[in-house]
């Protein structure tokens, strides 16, 4: 009786062994892609990115921050964070790199400074202080490029930012000197080949204090998801509200005999216009491409005097 009765048990445990392997097939087949995540169809991305060691900081709480939010979906938008080095010839590679590949919808560098709360810049100088980076190395020139503005203003949405981090436990303050070192020199970076690629991301720069002053690991990570949510949902409510305004611009075309008058009026125009009252494009050279100059090649002349976040562009004083 007890033969029969083990072996009436052992049918009872293969049965059941074999309906859990069967439920756990059916749980691992790959389930139908959404739209969003789809090869077709990749999510929109959001760039964050944080410092690596530099000084005291062997652990930078900026990288910490952004790394724990890496790979989380906000707002129908992946995050993605990258660590850059606080070298100022790789930030200068590395930038552009990362908008070419990700094509962000929102871009927010992290950098570490005093104690207190967060830090919202206003602004990027075009203006390099001169402590050296991990490498050893500054730009002597003190300037970022030679072709770009005196000052880049932020990207990001500084009032719904100013109000509702506060509301939400994360103190935080504007500022108008990012600290003319690798920090701001990224925050002018990214803006100045946001246009030279002709990009028009929500980009900015947010600097921490070190950990626990007064922020935890565990809350900067929370700190810096909840700027992302901001910034998207005010990128959200400002394209609804671009949509609202273009379909309430009427669609109604002038009559013909109204179109034919403007084309006679526009090819005597033409007509009539001389070389004189041409209006050649500035800026360009010969050929017509736009100047531009880099960290590589505008860094490395005299040092300019002018006032730090002045609008004073440096004299010129003789070729270069």
């Amino acid at each position: 009786m007890s033969y029969q009765r083990s072996l009436f048990f052992s049918a009872i445990l293969c049965i059941v062994a074999m309906l859990s392997l069967q439920a756990r097939g059916q749980d691992d087949d790959p389930a139908e892609p959404s739209p969003a995540t789809s090869p077709d169809s990749p999510q929109p991305v959001v760039l964050l990115t944080g410092f690596g060691p530099f000084g005291s900081h062997s652990k930078n709480p900026s990288w910490i921050g952004a790394k724990g939010v890496n790979g989380k979906v906000i707002e129908g938008h992946k995050v993605v964070s990258v660590e850059l080095p606080v070298d100022y010839r790789k930030v200068w590679q590395r930038v552009p790199e990362l908008i070419k590949e990700h094509n962000p919808a929102v871009v927010i560098h992290f950098g570490v400074f005093m104690n207190g709360p967060l830090r919202f810049e206003r602004q990027a100088r075009n203006s390099i202080g001169t402590l050296n980076d991990v490498a050893g190395y500054h730009p002597e020139d003190g300037r970022v490029v030679e072709d770009g503005p005196m000052i880049y203003e932020s990207r990001l949405p500084e009032a719904e930012l100013l109000d509702q981090m506060p509301k939400a436990n994360f103190e935080m303050i504007a500022s108008e000197d990012a600290g003319r070192y690798v920090c701001e020199f990224t925050f002018f970076t990214e803006i100045y080949f946001q246009e030279k690629l002709g990009k028009r991301s929500s980009a900015g720069f947010i600097h921490v204090a070190p950990l626990n002053r007064p922020l935890s690991a565990r809350k900067l990570k929370k700190a810096m998801a909840k700027a992302v949510e901001i910034v998207l949902k005010k990128r959200a409510a400002d394209k609804a509200a671009e949509e609202a305004a273009e379909d309430a611009i009427p669609t109604s075309r002038p009559a013909g005999s109204e179109i034919e008058a403007d084309a006679a009026t526009a090819r005597s125009r033409d007509t009539n216009a001389g070389p004189e009252n041409g209006n050649p494009s500035s800026g360009s050279n010969a050929d017509g491409s736009a100047s531009s100059g880099g960290i590589m090649g505008a860094l490395r002349g005299r040092r300019w005097k002018g006032r730090p976040g002045s609008n004073r562009r440096a004299p010129r004083r003789g070729p270069r």
